[in-house]
């Protein structure tokens, strides 16, 4: 379910993560799928391992991964072998065993069609029929869903509805709680439906490493996405735990999830003129780690944080150039790079002049720049885009 970056933020989704092929298709994939280039995976040698033969390709999860072939996606094991048909108009990675995919629908009596989302399980065989309009992945046993009349709800794994409660705005579980919206705002409620935080708060992130932004709006409240971080206009960050105690006071222009004990920040209180330019990591206690010494950063992931320097134009970094430091706040990987991603699987993508390739996590640089795209390492694999030149 692709959602934009507003009051209601969850984490980012990009090219980086774990790939939709919905979402890539939505944001301006299709155009790429019409030209010779394809999609395979690599090794963490940098090896072809499965043929670039695809029109697009997902990230693997629980030993598969979704692919698409012409306009019908399917899934591969990491043999590459087809073991679930490309029958589906999309397909999602999959999570608890069960995978989102979008499915024609034809209705007998008034033979129309409509394209619905269901759930399959490993063999293909679909276990909630397609249903709904929007479907996220399971998680914590539970999956959030919309059904075309507007509303939305969770579902157990047999497609069951666990609670009456409607709200305005919902997100997935995770961690035990999922964030609600009702006209109060925004708070968190348990799998029985009760709010563990009551609704008061203007906007809130997803629980990361046990901890939780949140904001309380003054005014007007303006949120940017900065990819892996959040900055507001007309409020400050803090943070709450599994209980709902602040226990990091609203004090932050700007913020990105807690990881690895830390988490990246902003302040106006760091003498800047632009508020968010500057960024810092800080503990679960909101002391001061790694000084604000760069123009952004993003979470850390087996050690390492991707940071960059760069210059402010508004609500946009320009000119900036990445690399690595580690929970010492060390720069192991030099600003060289024209962007960078949080390690997964111990890899971290970075682009160079155009063309990804990996870093691994001692910073050293595994796999060269030679890819046009190229998503995040999982289960020892990443899918990239091969052009016939390359091949």
């Amino acid at each position: 379910m692709a959602k934009g970056m507003n009051a209601n933020w969850g984490k980012p989704l990009a090219a980086f993560t774990a790939i939709l092929l919905a979402l890539a298709v939505s944001l301006g994939v299709a155009a790429e799928e019409r030209s010779l280039a394809k999609y395979g995976f690599i090794d963490k040698t940098g090896k072809l391992v499965i043929a670039p033969r695809f029109d697009l390709a997902g990230t693997f999860s629980e030993g598969l991964a979704p692919v698409k072939v012409m306009d019908k996606c399917g899934y591969i094991d990491i043999t590459g072998k087809l073991v679930i048909p490309t029958t589906f108009e999309e397909a999602m990675p999959f999570s608890e065993g069960l995978a989102v995919v979008k499915v024609l629908v034809k209705d007998e009596e008034t033979e129309s069609s409509n394209s619905l989302y269901g759930y399959i399980d490993n063999s293909g065989t679909l276990v909630i029929k397609p249903q709904f309009s929007e479907a996220d992945n399971f998680s914590d046993g539970v999956a959030l869903v919309h059904f075309d009349s507007g509303e939305k709800c969770y579902i157990d794994r047999s497609g069951k509805k666990l609670f009456a409660q409607l709200f305005s705005d919902a997100r997935p579980f995770s961690n035990g709680l999922a964030a609600v919206q009702t006209s109060s705002g925004w708070g968190f409620i348990d799998h029985e439906g009760k709010f563990v935080i009551p609704p008061n708060y203007s906007a809130v992130s997803d629980f990361a490493d046990d901890l939780v932004a949140v904001l309380k709006a003054k005014g007007g409240l303006t949120l940017n996405g900065l990819g892996y971080c959040q900055i507001a206009n007309g409020g400050l960050f803090g943070f709450l735990d599994k209980t709902g105690k602040m226990v990091i006071s609203p004090r932050y222009d700007g913020y990105g999830d807690f990881s690895d004990g830390l988490a990246c920040v902003a302040s106006g209180t760091w003498s800047s003129p632009i508020p968010f330019s500057k960024w810092a990591y800080v503990d679960k206690k909101g002391s001061v780690v790694i000084k604000p010494n760069y123009s952004l950063g993003r979470p850390f992931s087996d050690g390492l944080a991707p940071v960059a320097k760069g210059r402010w134009q508004e609500t946009s970094l320009v000119g900036e150039k990445w690399g690595y430091i580690d929970k010492n706040g060390r720069l192991v990987v030099p600003l060289l790079y024209d962007d960078a991603k949080p390690l997964s699987d111990g890899m971290g993508c970075i682009l160079l002049d155009e063309k990804y390739g990996f870093v691994d996590q001692s910073g050293k640089l595994i796999i060269n720049p030679a890819f046009s795209e190229a998503g995040d390492f999982s289960e020892g694999l990443a899918w990239v885009r091969v052009s016939p030149e390359s091949r």
